[in-house]
């Protein structure tokens, strides 16, 4: 119990979802180049956003999947007290307490699944506080969907979303029990 658990993302599935967007980008692109066909305005406008947005979402999959892995890099450490999780546009990672966490759930929005994270009160409030404003309405969108304010991914990794669930709220329950008892023992 005491060893720390990593988990990575799947490469193969993630591999899969990102030629599946260049796919569509690349159809974008045809259909735009397809001299047969007579689009209007709106239906360019479509294409081209379809291009871009697709084109530029699978190759960025890609390449930080494929960078993750040469470099070794898991998601989530999970250690006896805390979860590290990995932010891919800062190439750091981020705690997350479990002092500051009141429960792990499993949340579906139709088919994706996420591990919602429900922090206790006070450090609710100081991380809504201590937000950017573009942020904090991220923060409050989350809420509204999922009814908490952070979510981790848990489709396409290398554990399934309930074994990481019950390995996560096992280790709350732990370092709770632990705190517990450290509290009594001191003087």
């Amino acid at each position: 119990m005491n060893e720390e658990v990593r988990v990575y993302h799947s490469v193969w599935k993630n591999l899969m979802l990102g030629f599946l967007s260049l796919l569509i980008a690349g159809t974008a692109g045809f259909l735009l180049q397809d001299s047969n066909s007579r689009l209007d305005t709106v239906d360019e406008l479509i294409f081209w956003s379809g291009l871009i947005l697709f084109g530029a979402g699978g190759l960025f999959i890609i390449i930080s999947i494929l960078y993750n892995k040469s470099q070794n890099r898991p998601l989530f450490i999970i250690y006896n007290d805390r979860i590290d999780c990995y932010v891919q546009i800062k190439s750091a990672y981020t705690s997350i307490y479990y002092a500051d966490v009141e429960q792990f759930r499993l949340v579906n929005l139709r088919s994706v699944k996420f591990i919602a994270i429900d922090y206790k009160e006070t450090p609710l409030a100081n991380k809504m506080d201590s937000a950017s404003v573009l942020m904090r309405w991220g923060l409050k969108f989350n809420r509204n969907v999922t009814g908490a304010i952070e979510n981790l991914p848990a489709d396409s990794l290398t554990m399934k979303a309930n074994d990481i669930l019950e390995l996560l709220n096992n280790r709350l329950e732990t370092w709770r029990e632990t705190e517990s008892l450290s509290s009594r023992c001191s003087f």
